[in-house]
């Protein structure tokens, strides 16, 4: 191969760069093909950085730097991660570099998303966004890894959603689908069909869902690309089951869990158990949810990834209560989920979270307390356009006492 002739080759200038070109392939193909995490892939990163230091060369410089960055990112090490995107966006600053400032923000807005803190993410997104040319998959991403155009709109899309800009949000996420799709990348519009699946469960937009699964899961048995396949069944299962389509969905979850264990990248995990949960409940298997709930919290707890933690303790507060638990268990974990959404500062995760609590209180013929509510909606951004508005306006407008 093309390394093994270079080893014969004396140092230059003109070898290093042709190595430099081999190393970054290699390093976006494997991505491609064994995954972003692959521990293969770790020493061609580092080697293509020092050989673009060595060259003086920025904008491969931070190709490099962003490779381990997707690797740092799906081992769960997000972080880390989002330091190296930080550094590339110090570096491309200095230097100049539009390719780095495209690669950092972008970087730099997903590891933010995850992180739980989506007002930084969209001020990254934004920024590469304003960086980026539909050229650069081919000049950027070499026409083989995931454009860092759609990475940037898939987390515009979801980090306007947490903040309650609903239009903004549905037009990122449109985005970051169409062009993967111009792009005729398929990775690239795995990616971006991931991000959309996402943002419409929680918009609770079932149907499309399961539509955008399908196509994503067609892209991921024609790549043979392991998690593409099992974010598509994840999703396609949950709406399945919010439909009521419930013909052999118990297989079928189970089937898609031990998707998700075997081995893989770890990055959004707490994301998949929420949802794996969500579904779990839906179908009345309370006991799965729970022990799923609270495997999610345990890895946000270790990784960081505190953005579905309002979730996954709202999730556990229903799964308690579906099995009658203790009350003051019940009432911890509702008070949690509050207290997570509360420091999260994200309108629709807060709305969401209170939301369920209430109608699940209303479902078992308990008291609920709407005053929490209806300063929620109170705050509604004048974007904001949602089923879950709609729902807590309707049970205010019939419970407008505080106590019901």
């Amino acid at each position: 191969n093309g390394l093994a002739w270079l080893a014969d080759e004396p140092d230059s200038t003109e070898r290093d760069q042709v190595e430099l070109q081999l190393q970054l392939m290699i390093g976006n193909s494997a991505q491609s093909v064994e995954g972003f995490a692959t521990p293969a892939n770790e020493p061609v990163w580092h080697r293509a950085r020092e050989l673009a230091e060595r060259l003086g060369d920025l904008d491969e410089t931070t190709s490099a730097m962003n490779g381990l960055f997707v690797m740092h990112f799906d081992r769960g090490e997000c972080a880390q991660g989002r330091e190296l995107a930080r550094e590339i966006v110090r570096l491309a600053e200095a230097g100049g570099s539009r390719a780095g400032l495209v690669r950092g923000h972008g970087s730099a807005a997903l590891a933010s998303l995850y992180l739980g803190e989506p007002r930084l993410c969209l001020e990254h997104a934004r920024s590469s966004i304003r960086e980026y040319r539909p050229s650069d998959f081919h000049d950027i991403t070499y026409g083989i890894g995931t454009d860092q155009g759609v990475v940037a709109h898939g987390a515009w899309g979801a980090a306007a959603w947490f903040l309650g800009l609903d239009g903004e949000a549905l037009e990122h996420l449109e985005e970051a689908v169409t062009l993967g799709r111009h792009l005729d990348s398929m990775i690239s519009t795995s990616i971006g069909l991931m991000f959309a699946n996402v943002v419409h469960l929680w918009r609770r937009d079932y149907e499309r869902v399961a539509e955008l699964a399908d196509e994503l899961i067609h892209l991921a048995t024609t790549l043979d690309s392991v998690q593409p396949l099992r974010f598509g069944r994840m999703a396609r299962d949950a709406a399945c089951a919010h439909l009521g389509s419930t013909d052999g969905i118990e297989a079928s979850v189970a089937a898609t869990e031990q998707l998700f264990a075997a081995p893989g990248g770890q990055g959004g995990a707490p994301l998949v158990m929420a949802v794996l949960a969500d579904t779990y409940l839906t179908i009345g298997d309370a006991t799965t949810a729970l022990g799923l709930a609270d495997l999610g919290l345990a890895v946000s707890g270790a990784s960081g990834e505190r953005f579905v933690d309002p979730e996954l303790h709202c999730l556990r507060a229903a799964a308690l209560q579906h099995e009658g638990a203790d009350p003051g268990d019940i009432d911890a974990a509702v008070e949690a989920a509050r207290s997570s959404a509360d420091e999260a500062d994200a309108f629709s995760m807060r709305l969401r979270v209170e939301l369920r609590i209430a109608e699940r209180r209303r479902a078992a013929g308990l008291d609920i307390d709407t005053t929490r509510l209806a300063g929620i909606v109170g705050d509604a951004p004048a974007e904001a356009d949602s089923l879950d508005l709609a729902a807590a306006r309707t049970l205010l407008d019939h419970h407008p006492g505080a106590h019901v």
